[in-house]
């Protein structure tokens, strides 16, 4: 083994090991995570699904154009049924103030059913990303060949 310290002028700092040496622990690069940024990346899934504010991060992961692939089509998804869902509760809650009370009343019901149905919905495809499956919706986009 060589003793070989760097000099001064050298503008190498790390010592050179020869062949057969094994370099001191703190040369050494640690073993990354084998599943690279995965629990990362689906913790945004998570987060782009929640319902009602889920819709900002999508957004904001949808105009910088950065994400994985898949965190990009969770985004649309999210995006694509946050919209529908706040068109038609604020149309159902519109037409709600116009309408007299059994009308009213209706109306109410069928928002409240909506959203329950947004947020249980929400759920589903959260339920869909932790098992790694597809969560792409029929009409919400063409299927690219």
């Amino acid at each position: 083994m060589s003793d070989s310290k760097p000099s001064a002028t050298d503008p190498s700092p790390l010592p050179s090991i020869s062949k057969g040496e094994i370099p001191n622990s703190e040369f050494r690069i640690p073993n990354s995570d084998p599943y690279g940024e995965r629990p990362l990346q689906r913790l945004m899934m998570f987060l782009y699904l929640v319902p009602g504010f889920g819709i900002f991060p999508a957004l904001w992961t949808l105009y910088r154009r950065q994400g994985s692939r898949r965190q990009q089509q969770v985004s649309r998804v999210a995006v694509g049924l946050g919209l529908a869902w706040f068109i038609t509760y604020g149309g159902l809650g519109l037409g709600a103030e116009q309408m007299s009370d059994i009308a009213r009343f209706r109306l109410l019901f069928l928002n409240g059913m909506a959203t329950t149905g947004y947020v249980v919905f929400c759920l589903s495809l959260m339920l869909r990303v932790w098992r790694n499956q597809s969560v792409r919706l029929p009409g919400l986009g063409q299927e690219r060949k």
